[in-house]
C-alpha cells in the first residue's frame, strides 16, 4: 500500500541520515563500493559503525593498512593524502566482528583489528588468502582480519534486513 511504501522510505531515509551523523565527523568510508553509504544497520548490529585504520605507525598497524587497500581498492591519491581511514564494519565477516572485534560485556575485551589471527581462526572466517598472511615474522603463520565481504552479500543482507522490519 502506499501509507507502507511512504513508512518504508521515511525509515530508509531515517537510516541514511542516522549513518550520515554517526560519521559526519569523519571521513567517508575509502571503499570502492557505489552504494557503500546507504548500508545502514541498527544500533547494536555488528555491521553498524566504522573500524578505525590507524596511520602507519607500526608493523600491525602496517599490515593491517596493506590488506585495506588491498581488498578495498583505496585508490593511490587517496591513500596518498589519508593518514588513517574510517572504514564502515559492513566490509568484515560479521561472526569475525560478532565473536573477535566488538565488545561484549559477557566476554570481556576484544581483540584489537590489527591484531593478527591464528590460522584456525582465520580458517574459520575464511581470512586465508595469500595477500591476508601476515608477514610479521611469528613462530606460528598468522592472518590480518581483512575486510573481504562482498558486496553483493551486504546488499543481500541490508534488504533483508529492511524487508524483515517491513512486515512488522
Amino acid at each position: 500500500s502506499l501509507f507502507a511504501a511512504s513508512n518504508s522510505i521515511r525509515a530508509t531515509l531515517s537510516a541514511i541520515l542516522e549513518s550520515a551523523t554517526i560519521m559526519s565527523h569523519r571521513q567517508p568510508c575509502p571503499c570502492n563500493w557505489r552504494e557503500c553509504c546507504i548500508y545502514t544497520y541498527d544500533k547494536g548490529d555488528p555491521w553498524e559503525g566504522v573500524f578505525r585504520i590507524a596511520p602507519l605507525d607500526n608493523q600491525k598497524n602496517d599490515e593491517l593498512r596493506r590488506v585495506v587497500e588491498h581488498h578495498l581498492k583505496i585508490p593511490q591519491e587517496v591513500r596518498s593524502l589519508r593518514k588513517e581511514y574510517w572504514v564502515r564494519c559492513h566490509h568484515w565477516n560479521r561472526s569475525l566482528i560478532m565473536e573477535q572485534l566488538k565488545p561484549n560485556p559477557l566476554m570481556g575485551r576484544r581483540k584489537k583489528l590489527s591484531t593478527p589471527i591464528p590460522v584456525e581462526l582465520a580458517t574459520r572466517y575464511n581470512l586465508t588468502d595469500q595477500i591476508d598472511r601476515c608477514r610479521i615474522t611469528s613462530d606460528t603463520i598468522q592472518f590480518m582480519a581483512s575486510p573481504n565481504n562482498p558486496e553483493s552479500a551486504v546488499k543481500d543482507w541490508f534488504q533483508l534486513q529492511n524487508s524483515q522490519k517491513n512486515s512488522r
